[in-house]
């Protein structure tokens, strides 16, 4: 508040609305995790959800981790966030085949890429899944 004035200033409402946005993002990391996630190491393919967008369009991944709700792929292109994609993993995890938006991807560094995936319908993840990549390096 402007002491000389008894009325807020411009600078007090910008202190008002940052202190809104800490406290929303404080709330929205705590909660932003609803479902407990599982190592897992298996190869994923990711192609458009659209069967006739399928031919030609194969990205190979690397799926890092995994809960009921969505996982974490590595990969040497990008996928468009907001897509909805048909994830095909490794027969070894008990993923199968998912249909599942593009929740948010970064670059790690020029050739790899991290994306997260949000499935359209709950899945059940084995506990301590982990399977062996020594034959894709």
């Amino acid at each position: 508040m402007n002491q000389r004035t008894d009325q807020y200033t411009e600078m007090d409402d910008v202190k008002t609305v940052f202190d809104a946005l800490l406290e929303l993002e404080a709330t929205a990391q705590s909660t932003q995790r609803g479902a407990p996630r599982q190592q897992l190491r298996s190869k994923v393919s990711i192609l458009p959800a659209n069967p006739v967008d399928r031919p030609g369009h194969r990205l190979e991944g690397v799926c890092q981790n995994a809960s009921n709700t969505g996982c974490r792929i590595v990969s040497t292109l990008p996928p468009i966030v907001g897509n909805v994609y048909w994830l095909e993993f490794d027969s070894s995890t008990q993923l199968g085949k998912q249909y599942a938006r593009c929740c948010r991807c970064r670059m790690l560094r020029e050739d790899i890429y991290d994306a997260g995936f949000a499935f359209f319908v709950p899945v059940q993840v084995a506990d301590g899944s982990h399977h062996d990549l020594s034959e894709m390096v």
